[in-house]
C-alpha cells in the first residue's frame, strides 16, 4: 500500500516555473548616463562657486543660496544627499606642483613637478607624509579640500587625530 503524501514537490516545482519562468533572471539595463553627473550644468557651476571659499558656509546656507537659484532658473534643487555626494565626488581645487612650497613637494614624493594635485590628495599626502612646515601648509588650505581628504581611505592614526582636530577648529562639518 502507498502512501500518499499531502505535498506533491514536483506540482510545486511547476506552478513555481509558471510564476517566475524558467530560471531566467530579468537584468536591468544599465542607465545611458551611469557614472555622469544628472546635475544641470548650470546647477553644478553655482555650486562649485558657493563651495570653493576658504571657510565653510554650513550646508544649511548652501541649501538654501540654491534653492532660490535653482527657483529663478526653473530646475529642480538637489537634495542635501546630492550635494554632499558631490563634495566628494568633484575632484574641486588642483595645485600645480611647481607651485607648491618644498616641504609640501617633499610630502607628494612619488610625483614631479609637471603635474596638478588634487586638494584632497595634496592635504591626505602633507598630514601623512609631510613635515611641519607642509602639516601648517595644509591645515591653511581651503575647506573644500579638507572635507574630502577627511574621508579618504588610508589614515595613519595620528594623522587621523590631525584631520579631525583641523576640522574640529575650522567648524567644518564631519556628516
Amino acid at each position: 500500500m502507498e502512501m500518499s503524501s499531502p505535498f506533491n514537490l514536483e506540482a510545486s516545482l511547476e506552478r513555481a516555473r509558471q510564476r517566475f519562468g524558467e530560471g531566467k533572471k530579468k537584468i536591468r539595463k544599465a542607465r545611458s548616463d551611469r557614472g555622469q553627473s544628472r546635475i544641470p550644468e548650470k546647477v553644478l557651476a553655482k555650486l562649485r562657486k558657493l563651495v570653493e571659499g576658504e571657510d565653510y558656509p554650513g550646508m544649511t546656507k548652501i541649501q538654501e543660496v540654491l534653492a532660490d537659484f535653482c527657483l529663478k532658473e526653473h530646475v529642480a534643487c538637489p537634495s542635501r544627499a546630492t550635494i554632499y555626494s558631490f563634495l566628494l565626488r568633484d575632484s574641486g581645487p588642483s595645485y600645480p606642483l611647481a607651485d607648491l612650497p618644498q616641504p609640501v613637494q617633499a610630502a607628494l614624493y612619488n610625483l614631479d613637478g609637471s603635474q596638478r594635485v588634487p586638494g584632497g590628495q595634496l592635504v591626505f599626502y602633507c598630514l601623512n607624509y609631510g613635515d611641519l612646515s607642509a602639516l601648517q601648509y595644509a591645515a591653511g588650505m581651503p575647506w573644500w579640500p579638507l572635507y574630502q581628504a577627511a574621508r579618504m581611505r588610508g589614515w595613519r592614526p595620528k594623522s587621523r587625530g590631525l584631520i579631525s582636530a583641523i576640522l574640529r577648529a575650522r567648524g567644518i562639518s564631519r556628516a
